[in-house]
């Protein structure tokens, strides 16, 4: 199982503007690699041994996949 991680202080990319009414930017946090919530202050939903990131500066892409294929057999074009 991979660890839980709360990541703070980033940009995090989502299909909505991820600030809050004070233009502060909003936290994501990721329980059983899956993301639990998304808000402000969500430290505390931290465990001791979980890990908190600070992604300060960064941007934060949480579900990216990449699309990206070929319809083709390489050598057989």
């Amino acid at each position: 199982m991979k660890p839980d991680e709360h990541r703070q202080g980033g940009n995090l990319m989502l299909l909505i503007n991820a600030v809050n009414a004070e233009g502060r930017p909003v936290e994501l946090y990721v329980k059983d690699g899956k993301i639990a919530a998304v808000g402000q202050d969500l430290a505390a939903l931290a465990g001791e041994n979980e890990t908190v990131l600070d992604a300060g500066g960064l941007t934060v892409l949480p579900a990216f996949v990449d699309l990206h294929c070929h319809w083709r057999t390489p050598g057989f074009e």
